[in-house]
């Protein structure tokens, strides 16, 4: 882990690291829908925010956490449908080495498998 800063993201099954302060590894956090991106940036500084005080700061966090939540399920519900093939007989994707639909590309469905392109999905 040499170079390795900050926690690990949180999103299931990634094993890169966040950057102190940030929820999750950039390319993950790209993959939030910007709803809930805006939602975990309002509600972070909320509940960071150190005017508040008793009920009102436990509301804040209770917020946050709220957000911080339902962005790490939008990735990892956006990775589950991507993994699934609505074509394969396993359900699985299963890049054409083939070639015929061109490079990255599900043999069954034709997707575009490429990491970059599920990224910016």
């Amino acid at each position: 882990m040499s170079g390795a800063t900050g926690k690990l993201c949180p999103v299931k099954g990634c094993t890169a690291h966040a950057k102190p302060n940030q929820l999750m590894c950039w390319p993950h956090w790209r993959r939030v829908p910007k709803p809930l991106n805006r939602a975990v940036f309002d509600t972070y500084a909320d509940a960071r925010g150190r005017e508040l005080g008793g009920e009102a700061r436990i509301d804040a966090i209770r917020r946050y956490r709220e957000a911080r939540d339902a962005a790490i399920a939008a990735v990892e519900a956006k990775e589950a449908e991507e993994r699934e093939c609505p074509s394969s007989p396993d359900g699985k994707h299963q890049i054409d080495t083939s070639m015929e639909s061109g490079p990255h590309h599900c043999f069954h469905c034709e997707a575009n498998m490429r990491p970059d392109a599920r990224v910016r999905g």
